[in-house]
This record gives C-alpha cells, sequence and structure tokens, in this order.
C-alpha cells in the first residue's frame, strides 16, 4: 500500500521534529554531564576546605575574623553613600 502525498509529508514532518529533539536532548545531556563534573569539583574543594578546618582551627578563626571585618567596612561605606546620597538631596533641594 502506497502512501499518499500527505500521509508522507505528515511522516517528513514527524521525522524532522524527532530529529530535532533528539538533538535538543543530546545538549541536554551534554549540559547535565558538565553540570554532574562541576558538582564533583565542588565536592572535592569542600572536602579539602573541611580538611583544612580539622588541621587548623586558627586558620578558621581568622577567617571569620576577617569576614566580621569585611562586613564592618562593607556597612560603613554603605553609611557613607547614603550620607553623601542625603547631603546630595538637601543640597540640591536647597
Amino acid at each position: 500500500m502506497a502512501l499518499t502525498q500527505p500521509e508522507r509529508n505528515k511522516l517528513d514532518r514527524i521525522a524532522e521534529d524527532a530529529a530535532a529533539a533528539r538533538a535538543l536532548l543530546e545538549q541536554h545531556a551534554e549540559a547535565l554531564r558538565e553540570i554532574f563534573q562541576r558538582q564533583r569539583e565542588v565536592e572535592t574543594t569542600l572536602a579539602q576546605v573541611s580538611t583544612m578546618q580539622a588541621e587548623c582551627p586558627a586558620r578558621t578563626a581568622i577567617a571569620s575574623k576577617t569576614g566580621r571585618v569585611a562586613n564592618w567596612l562593607a556597612l560603613g561605606m554603605l553609611l557613607v553613600t547614603f550620607a553623601g546620597t542625603l547631603a546630595a538631596l538637601v543640597m540640591h533641594f536647597r
């Protein structure tokens, strides 16, 4: 039994859609492989950090203090920026 032209056209579109879907799945599979590779790298880095923290508690304390200092500096910069903005507004509306 021979196919009619509309049936052939429909089958061609289905084949094209299937090829496009396959290409898309291959792209997603590659992206997932990259994600899993990066996840393994992150897990390795976390294991190294845990080892370093266990080896040297002083490093952790120093990092914690450094982080607090950085937070205070950021807050100070934010306050200075706010004060500058407020001063500019006052000068503008004078």
